[in-house]
């Protein structure tokens, strides 16, 4: 397979690797180490492992290491080979080769072990972040693995819980903190005010998608569907233009009835001026077709002039204001008689 731009495909096939990966890992543990392994050999002096088992089905492993990282190089001619031994590599210190901790190139089949899917970032002083994906949720034996580049805003995030900043202690390569997990009030009870609360929740966003005409359907359906007040707000929040100071008040505001309160209030405002936008357009739109079309008329009227023999317009009014001036009138009298003269011109 050709490699791209965009695409990067491995020397071996998904039966070779399920050959090479069977027996090679005990278990999950075996797995990690051999990818903290990697980032070791990478000359990292720091790798921190996130585990999220919350939900066991969608799990998260995160390794992150400040090592030197891989350029599109780098992934084409030695990660997606089997068995690259940087021990054998001319361009590494040889001091460096023997402290190596990695088996010989397999880390990929870690990572495979762990997950269908990983996401692999990677940052280099000369070429920046880069983004690739490796998916083996629905793949033959036969087809051969491949990793496509992702731009980083679609790796999407979703926050679980709210939880308050206590300690900032790293901001590169990456945020780390110490942060206290806040527990939201129980929903309120279902009654006629909730009910009502919902229901104008759920129309001030149809109204709203109307105006902007660009959210995709699913958006719009989830919104319709959904009666837990709490999580509504927050959903709407992050799917509309609001200003950063509301969606922090959404953010702070833990009892979920208030919370959806609120945002209508915003959702409201939101809509109002997005009427006055489209009113405001509508109008300067009239005014630029009355425009054109007076123009349009005049031109007409110009080339009949002139094909019946007639005096240009434009030279009458010239004269109009020719004779005024000899006049030498008073300053206010003279600008009245001007500004007439203006008028008759249009």
């Amino acid at each position: 397979m050709q490699n791209t731009e965009n695409t990067i495909y491995f020397n071996f096939s998904y039966f070779a690797l399920k050959l090479l990966g069977k027996g090679l890992y005990s278990n999950h543990w075996t797995a990690i180490a051999e990818l903290v392994a990697n980032g070791l050999d990478a000359q990292a002096d720091s790798v921190k492992i996130y585990i999220d088992m919350t939900n066991k089905e969608h799990s998260v492993i995160e390794i992150m290491d400040n090592g030197t990282g891989m350029s599109y190089d780098d992934l084409a001619n030695k990660y997606v080979l089997i068995g690259k031994d940087k021990r054998t590599d001319d361009t590494v210190d040889d001091e460096l080769k023997q402290q190596f901790m990695g088996r010989k190139g397999i880390g990929k089949l870690a990572a495979l072990f762990l997950s269908n899917k990983y996401y692999l970032l990677s940052k280099t002083k000369e070429y920046g972040e880069a983004a690739w994906c490796l998916d083996a949720s629905n793949v033959n034996e036969s087809d051969i693995p491949h990793l496509d580049r992702c731009r980083l805003e679609e790796i999407n995030m979703e926050g679980r819980q709210r939880a308050r900043l206590r300690r900032l202690w790293q901001a590169e390569p990456y945020l780390q903190a110490n942060v206290e997990l806040i527990e939201e009030s129980a929903s309120v009870r279902r009654g006629p005010r909730m009910e009502a609360l919902l229901r104008q929740a759920g129309n001030l966003f149809g109204e709203y998608a109307g105006l902007v005409n660009s959210l995709p359907e699913e958006v719009v359906a989830q919104v319709m569907d959904c009666q837990d007040p709490g999580y509504l707000a927050d959903f709407i929040a992050q799917n509309i233009n609001l200003r950063y100071t509301d969606k922090q008040e959404i953010l702070e505001e833990l009892v979920p009835y208030v919370r959806l309160r609120k945002l209508n209030g915003f959702l409201a405002r939101e809509c109002d001026v997005l009427g006055f936008e489209h009113e405001m357009e509508g109008k300067v739109r009239d005014q630029l077709i009355r425009t054109q079309r007076d123009q349009i008329l005049r031109t007409q009227i110009r080339v009949l002039q002139n094909e019946l023999g007639e005096e240009d317009e434009d030279d009458e009014i010239e004269v109009y204001r020719q004779k005024i001036l000899e006049l030498q009138l008073e300053e206010d009298t003279e600008k009245h008689l001007m500004k007439e003269v203006s008028k008759l011109a249009k």
